[in-house]
């Protein structure tokens, strides 16, 4: 039988290979494929001798990465941070080395965003070369002479070098020239750093941050490239559904429906969210929100990537499950007939505040004949006159021939409508209304506004009463001049 040595080794060997290859192949630039090579740049007749022996074809810096985005297959950007919150800060630290023997202009030609700056530091060859003898993998990154890479391992340079302050950042200005030094004969290239700072602003959404540089021997034309992050920012916490929807309400039904709230940026325990009824009804319930396991998010994870088409990298750091039970009747107390509009408050202790809409319909025993059931509700026309009268009249009906309505004027919205309710008995086995909806001329210009409504009352041992939404509009939508 084989020892586990024997078995262990070749394992060991093989993975530190794929390592090898992987990382050669993800930190290190392509000449087939570099944004920098240019062969088509021009020298200037002003070069000197030294600066024109310089191969044309040859970057002046050569960075390991220019664009930072979410790529799980990378070691750097495995997790590359994606989403900011309004008003935090963010930045990214682009690798570069100069590996030539003649020092190098760099300048900041402008950035895309006012949120956005830039930064620079070379490191110092103390610091670097400490770096590389405990970084333990610096054979494996010489390519072509460069040490592109080493710190897209994940190791950090500054721990190495015992000093928090090895490594001077000096804020970049706009149009003005960095010089980069040569590469030292002895020691090898110059090693920097061009990090890329930021600050989330609103609107919310993905961004792409950029910041254009002029890189160039001295004497000879620079050249242009540019420097990306992606990033998106979002609110602290969000909804998931963005609505919820109860359907049909019956006699006697409860309908539950669970609903998350979920942060891009907040780790678990910092999410503590408060959820209220802007409405408070016994007949519907809040239960207490619980934290989704490690397993739950990521599944939530994907199901809202899966949603989120413009937010193919979205990441949930922490989430709550809460239930809504909303009940027809609840402790003999029943809901209003109608439809069901409400709002659920999500608040922080910081005061942060959301809102989640929550629709259905109370059915029950009143109804509007030939109307849509799917909306319940009178429907005045797109396209009216403002200067006439507009009338529109529906039939209620009842399969209960004693129900009685009484019509609440002082519910009426807006007051200005003029509603009458009339009764018109038992027709075909049903007891009927016709309810007389009438908009005076000169009042309405436009839309209704979105609580127009009628409210009647059902008189009986039980008392509830019945919304029904109005909506309308007149085809001009401002009074006509005198």
């Amino acid at each position: 039988m084989k020892s586990v040595t024997q078995i262990a080794v070749p394992i060991a060997l093989v993975v530190g290979l794929i390592f090898g290859v992987t990382f050669i192949a993800n930190y290190t630039t392509n000449e087939a494929v570099d944004p920098l090579l240019d062969p088509a740049a021009n020298a200037s007749n002003s070069a000197s001798p030294a600066e024109k022996s310089l191969p044309l074809n040859e970057v002046p810096l050569r960075f390991g990465l220019t664009v930072a985005e979410p790529k799980p297959d990378y070691y750097y950007l495995r997790d590359y941070k994606t989403h900011y919150e309004v008003g935090e800060k963010g930045s990214f630290d682009f690798w570069f080395s100069n590996k030539h023997p003649s020092m190098v202009n760099l300048t900041l030609g402008g950035v895309s965003c006012q949120c956005t700056d830039a930064a620079i530091a070379l490191v110092p060859m103390t610091v670097w070369n400490r770096f590389q003898e405990h970084s333990g993998v610096s054979s494996l990154l010489q390519i072509g002479g460069v040490h592109v890479g080493a710190p897209l391992a994940g190791l950090s340079l500054l721990s190495i070098a015992h000093n928090p302050n090895a490594v001077q950042f000096k804020t970049l200005q706009m149009k003005g020239v960095e010089e980069i030094p040569a590469a030292d004969p002895k020691s090898g290239p110059q090693m920097g750093i061009f990090r890329l700072n930021w600050e989330g602003k609103s609107p919310v959404g993905p961004k792409r941050l950029t910041a254009t540089l002029f890189a160039g021997f001295p004497g000879i034309n620079s050249r242009m490239f540019t420097i990306e992050a992606v990033e998106t920012v979002t609110p602290g916490f969000r909804f998931w559904p963005m609505e919820l929807s109860v359907g049909d309400l019956t006699a006697g039904a409860v309908k539950q429906r669970d609903f998350y709230i979920f942060s891009c940026t907040r780790e678990p325990g910092q999410l503590r969210i408060d959820m209220t009824d802007s409405n408070p009804n016994p007949n519907v319930v809040i239960q207490p929100g619980s934290e989704l396991t490690e397993p739950e998010l990521r599944e939530l994870e994907k199901t809202l990537r899966g949603l989120a088409k413009d937010e193919p990298n979205l990441v949930v750091k922490s989430a709550l499950r809460f239930r809504l039970d909303v009940h027809e009747t609840k402790d003999g107390k029943q809901m209003d007939l109608g439809p069901l509009n409400r709002r659920l408050i999500a608040k922080t202790p910081k005061g942060e505040e959301l809102s989640l809409p929550v629709t259905g319909v109370v059915r029950g025993e009143v109804r509007i004949a030939g109307g849509d059931r799917n909306n319940d509700l009178i429907d005045l026309g797109q396209s009216f006159p403002s200067n006439r009268e507009h009338v529109q009249e529906v039939r209620l009906v009842s399969d209960n021939p004693t129900l009685e309505l009484q019509l609440l004027k002082e519910e009426i919205r807006p007051s200005y409508l003029e509603i009458t309710l009339e009764p018109k008995g038992v027709v075909d086995g049903k007891k009927t209304w016709m309810l007389r909806v009438i908009v005076p001329a000169g009042k309405l210009f436009g839309q209704l506004p979105s609580e127009s409504k009628v409210v009647l009352k059902v008189q009986g041992a039980v008392e509830r009463k019945i919304r029904i939404p109005i909506k309308g509009q007149t085809f001009d939508k401002n009074p006509a001049p005198f």
